[in-house]
């Protein structure tokens, strides 16, 4: 069988790879071809807490002069030989970063496993540790993942676990608190099983990593992962008492290391190696507790977490003690022995009847699923399950059975009949959020500001006016012109410019923050026999690429997408464009302008203008932008967004925030060609004069463009539930999902402010 495995490999923490590499390594032996996915997260889940003011202040402070104290140890040969242990032992897939690079992997594998480690720990919550990628629900596993917490407090993860953990029929945890906890939350019994380190015996160890046992020196080895100055002084006193040196794996600078042997340069191998030889061990580590327990060496064992914490994961420590009678070796203030000697007789039976119900459990599982998982997903439709509501498909499909329909969540989206699909697939060859290998990266591009010397240009642009002096260069050549218009009646829309319409190009300048229906423009693109200089978002324009290169068209194009955080939901702006009439007594919908310069670039004003009168309102009184610059209600296919760091585009084009342009009132484009049209439309652009344009290093865009997604916010259903209630008010709903994201803003200031005075 073709196994995919998912779990944590990336922390350079020895435990987390050699458990990612036992795992990989046993299912291997057993007959089976594995690989890790390649996936490397990079957010914190977006929580809906509710801290007193005062409270959180007082946390952050402390945080700060906690962190300030101690220091990381900075070993970077240990880094170096985490990553070669990496390379060379465990397989990876392809990268994987967005849902559609995950979909992709359903056909190419027989099983998908999820663990170990702690990938199911409420504090750092991720979907796809759940295989929530996987649509054939009788191919995947759950092996000895450890949620780490006595209790889930967080609503939202709890009935999102409920959700996802329905889907699996074969779950195994690692800690006897993580199988109580699914028992008294969801009635799902979980079996507790080994974790994958200690599926392998101490010769197997030996063999796999081509150990080298030397018992000539003894020694007592430290490795702690925490901060623990009662530790330290326990392991000194010990060490005193049996006349035995310390060999530290360093982690944290500590005074303590004073008078020690240090082993810097340990990767993986040479943590196994340094526990294989030692004479006792000092731990607050679970994976140093378990090779010590597994290759039976005398040890020690501390708590890393206080008890009072609420994040504290002390309970996997507790969970192995318990099952190999050994929790006497558990060292507290209560608990200050000094017994160098430890007797393994019972944790060795424990441990190998452990080993094999684990053996048994994996040999079953894997059995059950070559049994009964289909081989391929026979439904066409959805394609992806981060639509965006372009039309591609639909602009395609041969026998019309796509259409696109608004959501319910306010969004544009496909559907299909498919009683009239004839699985034909040409729909997933246009789709912009289906897999594609081979996205330009941004960072290969040029880098340019651009600005505008028309004021009146740069008084109607969003930023330095260099979508309009793209389309006006290029209208007075014959070009048709695609871009963004907003309607009066609450609207965007693509829309077509012929014969140089001046007037309708006006319209196309400013930024619209709301989802413009993309249908028409897709489909007089994929028509018509004029060249065209085509402006829209980086999904709608791989749309348009993919479409333009089926139909062999793609040079008489010109394609620019426009820096993108996201689109925040039609019933969102609805809900507030009703607020404001309502307000200001706007008899229509007013005409916007979602940035007005004149009065600030940096700073967000949108004033509405109607009933001959014009009201601008800051960013601050604005609940729309509110929730907008939060970014937590956009449609779900931005937060899988294959297009922050690549575009199929020949230019990418954007507000040029930072450092350089922190005193400019007027605005500055941010320019970014990224093929050899790109080039030639800037040469063009700079020969007639109209525009003061410069280099600037491309890894500006990195610096102050976003270049990886933000997570689903946890409460984002909830969120969009009550933006649909007709009666609720857009204040009490930024109220409950606003107010404590604007206060982490001000608390995030301070803590910046404090570090800089330490």
């Amino acid at each position: 069988m073709r196994v995919a495995i998912i779990s944590w490999f990336h922390y350079h923490n020895f435990g987390t790879v050699l458990q990612a590499y036992a795992l990989s390594t046993y299912i291997r032996e057993l007959g089976n071809e594995v690989v890790h996915i390649s996936y490397m997260p990079n957010k914190e889940p977006i929580r809906l807490e509710r801290h007193y003011i005062i409270k959180k202040f007082l946390k952050v402070i402390h945080r700060i002069f906690k962190n300030h104290k101690y220091d990381e140890y900075n070993d970077v040969t240990s880094d170096i030989g985490v990553n070669k242990f990496i390379n060379e032992n465990i397989p990876l897939t392809r990268p994987c970063e967005v849902l559609s690079d995950f979909d992709d992997l359903n056909d190419d594998y027989d099983a998908f496993i999820c663990g170990s480690d702690q990938i199911w720990a409420p504090i750092c919550f991720d979907t796809r540790y759940f295989l929530d990628f996987v649509r054939d629900e009788n191919k995947i596993i759950a092996y000895a993942p450890s949620i780490g917490l006595s209790d889930i407090e967080d609503k939202y993860i709890k009935n999102q676990m409920l959700r996802l953990l329905r889907r699996f029929k074969h779950i195994s945890v690692r800690e006897e608190q993580g199988s109580q906890l699914l028992s008294n939350y969801y009635k799902i019994e979980a079996q507790v099983v080994a974790d994958p380190t200690l599926l392998f015996r101490p010769d197997d160890w030996i063999r796999l990593l081509k150990l080298e046992p030397d018992n000539s020196k003894p020694y007592i080895l430290v490795y702690f992962l925490g901060q623990n100055q009662f530790a330290w002084q326990h392991v000194k006193k010990f060490s005193k008492k049996v006349g035995l040196p310390i060999k530290v794996i360093p982690k944290h600078d500590s005074k303590y290391l004073n008078g020690t042997e240090i082993l810097e340069g340990c990767g993986p191998k040479e943590f196994v190696n340094a526990l294989l030889n030692a004479d006792f061990v000092c731990t607050d580590s679970f994976h140093g507790l378990a090779f010590s327990i597994n290759l039976k060496k005398p040890f020690f064992i501390y708590e890393r977490f206080s008890k009072k914490d609420p994040k504290s994961q002390n309970s996997r420590i507790y969970s192995l003690l318990n099952q190999m009678e050994l929790s006497t070796r558990l060292i507290t203030r209560n608990n200050q022995i000094f017994d160098k000697e430890c007797d393994f007789k019972f944790s060795e039976i424990a441990l190998s009847e452990l080993r094999a119900k684990s053996h048994d459990y994996l040999v079953a599982s894997l059995s059950q699923v070559k049994n009964e998982s289909n081989n391929k997903i026979s439904d066409v439709f959805p394609l992806t399950r981060t639509c965006c509501g372009c039309g591609a498909c639909m602009s395609i499909c041969p026998t019309k059975s796509v259409r696109i329909i608004k959501n319910s969540y306010g969004f544009m989206e496909a559907t299909c009949d498919t009683s009239t699909c004839i699985n034909c697939e040409a729909c997933k060859t246009v789709c912009p959020m289906c897999y594609k290998e081979d996205k330009p990266a941004i960072s290969n591009g040029e880098l340019y500001s651009l600005q505008s010397k028309d004021v009146s240009i740069l008084q109607r642009s969003s930023s330095g006016g260099a979508a309009y002096e793209i389309s006006k260069l290029y209208a007075s050549r014959g070009f048709d012109i695609i871009g963004c218009v907003y309607n009066t009646d609450g609207k965007a829309e693509l829309a077509v410019a012929k014969d140089g319409d001046q007037e309708l190009i006006k319209k196309f300048s400013g930024s619209k923050y709301i989802q413009s229906n993309s249908l028409f423009a897709l489909e007089y693109a994929t028509n018509c026999n004029k060249e065209t200089v085509f402006f829209g978002l980086p999904c709608q324009i791989s749309a348009v690429n993919n479409l333009l290169s089926l139909k062999k068209k793609r040079s008489e194009f010109i394609l620019v997408d426009l820096i993108c955080h996201g689109v925040p939901s039609q019933k969102l702006f609805d809900k507030f464009l009703d607020e404001i009439k309502h307000k200001w007594r706007f008899l229509n919908n007013p005409d916007i302008v979602f940035r007005n310069k004149l009065v600030s670039w940096h700073k967000y004003y949108m004033s509405f203008i109607n009933d001959k009168k014009m009201i601008t309102i800051n960013e601050h009184k604005n609940s729309f932008y509110r929730f907008f610059k939060l970014g937590h209600c956009y449609a779900k296919c931005c937060y899988e967004c294959p297009y922050r760091a690549a575009s199929f585009a020949d230019i990418r084009i954007g507000d040029y925030w930072g450092n350089s342009f922190a005193k400019d009132e007027t605005g500055v484009s941010m320019v970014i060609s990224l093929t050899e049209k790109g080039d030639q439309v800037i040469q063009e652009i700079q020969k007639k004069g109209d525009i003061t344009i410069a280099r600037h290093p491309t890894e500006d865009y990195c610096l102050y463009q976003q270049n990886q997604n933000e997570p689903l916010p946890l409460f984002y259903d909830e969120l969009m539930m009550d933006l649909a209630v007709s009666n609720k008010s857009l204040k009490s709903i930024a109220k409950k999902y606003c107010r404590q994201f604007e206060f982490n803003t001000y608390v995030n200031a301070l803590k910046n402010t404090v570090k800089s005075i330490l």
